[in-house]
């Protein structure tokens, strides 16, 4: 009897100190650190808006994007991460309509609010975010101009989302190097003016050279694409990569950057290119906007051990005024592009709307669907191939684009040619 008791206590012994060790390791072992991205928010406050007329309309009507719905769609979004409670949450620029300071004041009061529950946020401004003209009051028929912010009044604004004096600024511009969490660093990257100057390219080589020294982990995040997402884009559209895309990714790859956040472009794309002899790589991960289909965000989580991280794609599927955002904003997007092209080929090709065949509108729409939907090359897009290059002669430049954008290859064409799954990837976070 007494050695069956005897028995008993060492197994109840041996079962608490294997309790105490359990319990131990999950409080001292690394935890994942999950991550919210979030781009091209372009909030803009409802007071902007005195009294619905021709110029708010006439606005409207020439935007692809749902600034009609962008607060409530921000808020929703702050509302998603209060429920959920990442780390932190990335905002690669464009937090506003155009730079307005009543506009950033509102985004600035919800930041707060996930501040306040513990969610850190950091921004880095897009080219919209600064003093543009496009900063007005709507009223009736006519706009009058509104006040707007500047660099040195962003930073004040933004002081607990990046620029407080936890961060290293960088003296030539709003770029800076902050830690993120144990082990890595956030490298923000101030691109609003669409290129990055020598002096302050240099600056962020010399800080993540010197991270990595340390022994940090770096994840760079700036507005513009460091990669042309579609190959030959920058044909058409000057200003959907940063300016001398190529000298930026090397430099930033030599200096140990791997991964890099974007936004600007609207449409949600994992891009991967090479040093030349391939023997070292840089994602750029480019997230699309909040108020435009599909609505999309990031959800990405860094391994304990900081040897990887994980990208799952989002929907923001409701709001109050709308129960379902995707389908809503498919046809809001589907709409302006038929109206669009009706408008350019009247202004500029001097064609009547009613002669452009209403086949050739539908597939350009479809097109941009399936590009902002990602992994294009997992669906069958022949017909949509053959739709489009049907009917004209096209360049050289537009079949490249067509071809890089339907079957999701990035630097179609190169050697450095590649697909990457757009929705959901674990990269490596050397």
């Amino acid at each position: 009897m007494k050695e069956k008791i005897l028995i008993e206590q060492k197994f109840n012994f041996l079962k608490s100190i294997l309790l105490f060790l359990l319990l131990f390791i999950a409080i001292t072992a690394p935890a994942q650190v999950h991550l919210f991205l979030i781009s091209d928010t372009h909030v803009m406050a409802p007071n902007l808006l005195i009294k619905n007329g021709k110029a708010w309309q006439d606005y409207m009507a020439g935007s692809r994007k749902m600034v009609d719905k962008s607060a409530e769609i921000f808020d929703a979004l702050v509302d998603t991460v209060l429920k959920e409670r990442p780390s932190a949450v990335l905002i690669p620029g464009d937090l506003t309509k155009d730079g307005s300071k009543l506009s950033h004041e509102y985004v600035v009061n919800k930041l707060d609010m996930l501040l306040k529950a513990g969610i850190p946020t950091f921004v880095v401004p897009g080219n919209h975010d600064l003093g543009t003209s496009g900063a007005v009051y709507y009223e009736g028929d006519s706009t009058k101009k509104a006040e707007t912010v500047f660099a040195a009044e962003f930073a004040d604004l933004y002081r607990n989302f990046g620029y407080d004096s936890l961060s290293v600024r960088d003296p030539y511009s709003l770029s800076y190097i902050r830690t993120l969490c144990k082990g890595v660093k956030l490298l923000g990257i101030d691109s609003n003016t669409g290129q990055i100057s020598t002096s302050t390219l240099n600056w962020l080589c010399d800080q993540a050279v010197q991270a990595e020294k340390e022994g940090y982990r770096v994840i760079a995040m700036m507005h513009h694409p460091l990669m042309e997402h579609i190959t030959d884009i920058s044909h058409f559209l000057s200003s959907a990569v940063i300016r001398n895309d190529t000298t930026v990714r090397a430099r930033l790859l030599r200096s140990g950057v791997h991964i890099i956040l974007t936004g600007h472009f609207h449409t949600s794309d994992i891009g991967k290119d090479y040093n030349t002899n391939k023997t070292d790589s840089i994602y750029d991960i480019n997230t699309g906007s909040t108020i435009t289909y599909p609505c999309h965000f990031r959800e990405l989580t860094i391994s304990d051990d900081l040897s990887h991280i994980d990208v799952q794609t989002r929907c923001l599927t409701r709001i109050g005024s709308c129960a379902d955002l995707k389908d809503y904003s498919r046809k809001r997007i589907t709409d302006y592009i038929t109206n669009h092209i009706k408008a350019v080929a009247r202004s500029r090709m001097s064609i009547p709307p009613s002669l452009i065949p209403s086949s050739i509108v539908k597939a350009i729409a479809n097109a941009y669907i399936v590009h902002s939907d990602g992994n294009e090359n997992l669906r069958d897009n022949s017909a949509l191939f053959h739709s489009l290059k049907i009917p004209m002669m096209l360049s050289s430049s537009l079949r490249t684009v067509i071809n890089s954008m339907l079957d999701n290859i990035t630097m179609y064409g190169t050697d450095h040619a590649s697909v990457t799954n757009d929705l959901q990837l674990s990269i490596p976070l050397r």
